[in-house]
């Protein structure tokens, strides 16, 4: 589920706290996944910090943006909240977690509807 060159650039930027959330990343999904009615509905892609999971909910498709927990990241759901789909995508769900130990504090992990981008 991780591509490769992510696990690779994320355990070199982060160190044994970048190895310690790639070791919880596929339950972390999951849980995601169960949390939010999802089911995986394609290839994962991944941007510098995070993953993108395209998923399918009853009301079509979405994805998790599921992100790095370091201190640059924890407000990112907030951030598309504010947006509310001008300019940036229409959050439906988040949750924030608390990182790994000695990983860099909170994250935020965003659930995107996948077409309710809107750049008005």
């Amino acid at each position: 589920m991780i591509p490769a060159p992510f696990a690779r650039s994320t355990t070199e930027r982060e160190g044994e706290a970048g190895a310690a959330w790639l070791a919880e990343l596929p339950g972390i999904v999951d849980h995601l996944l169960t949390r939010w009615n999802c089911v995986l509905d394609g290839a994962v892609l991944h941007g510098q910090v995070g993953l993108i999971v395209p998923v399918r909910r009853t009301s079509g498709p979405a994805v998790l943006k599921v992100s790095f927990p370091h201190p640059g990241n924890a407000h990112e759901p907030a951030a598309f909240a504010a947006w509310g789909g001008r300019g940036g995508a229409l959050r439906s769900a988040c949750w924030s977690f608390r990182g790994p130990a000695g990983g860099g504090g909170e994250c935020g992990l965003a659930l995107v509807d996948e077409l309710a981008i809107s750049w008005s």
